[in-house]
């Protein structure tokens, strides 16, 4: 058995081979019907990050306050940059929690760094 939340069907063959699946292989497909996760695309000016003010309004005084959300970019050194950006966006009640509040997460990450990361979610 195996169980994937973002298989696509041009990888079911690789997995069933690798994973010694016998055929047929039985796929159960279930609707993303999430109403908690709201997708944005959008361009970002990646010299001012404007954009992304309103992750941060200057009402939220509290970390409970921060809306859990996720940004996908092109390279590491993005998302450090547009982290540091953000956490200056942060209340100044907020500034001494600034690197948990905002964190980057990716693949060269030390293993216990994503594993306190995803906890701490």
């Amino acid at each position: 058995m195996a169980l994937s939340a973002t298989l696509t069907i041009n990888n079911l063959e690789y997995i069933r081979k690798s994973l010694d699946l016998r055929s047929p292989v039985q796929l159960c497909k279930r609707p993303l019907d999430r109403p908690n996760i709201t997708y944005t695309v959008a361009q970002i000016n990646k010299k001012s990050f404007g954009e992304l003010d309103f992750l941060l309004p200057a009402t939220t005084l509290t970390q409970s306050a921060v809306q859990k959300t996720m940004i996908f970019v092109d390279t590491v050194g993005e998302s450090i940059v547009m982290a540091k950006y953000l956490r200056r966006q942060l209340s100044p009640a907020l500034q001494s929690k600034a690197k948990q509040i905002v964190r980057t997460f990716y693949a060269d990450l030390d293993p216990h760094k994503k594993i306190k990361i995803v906890k701490d979610l």
